[in-house]
């Protein structure tokens, strides 16, 4: 770092360090820029809610299933009693 003993030197200086904040500001929104145009709002929001839509959907399913479980149990049974008097009249 060199010493700045006149005005001018000071000046010379200010002038120096403005035209590297300039440079630097533009720099910075054209980094600015691209990166808003690389970064979309839906890929930001997708993933979280994608997981929360798939939370609220798993909640409720099993909220319905405990809700009517006896009657889930019955349609079952009588699914698999089909399925299975099917293949004995098969045979």
């Amino acid at each position: 770092m060199q010493y700045i003993e006149t005005s001018k030197e000071l000046q010379s200086a200010i002038r120096q360090l403005e035209y590297l904040q300039t440079e630097q500001a533009v720099l910075l929104k054209e980094q600015l820029s691209f990166a808003r145009s690389r970064v979309r709002p839906l890929v930001i929001f997708k993933s979280p809610l994608s997981r929360l839509v798939g939370g609220l959907l798993q909640f409720g399913f099993t909220a319905l299933i405990t809700k009517n479980s006896g009657i889930l149990g019955f349609v079952g049974q009588r699914i698999l009693q089909g399925i299975f008097r099917k293949k004995d009249r098969i045979s």
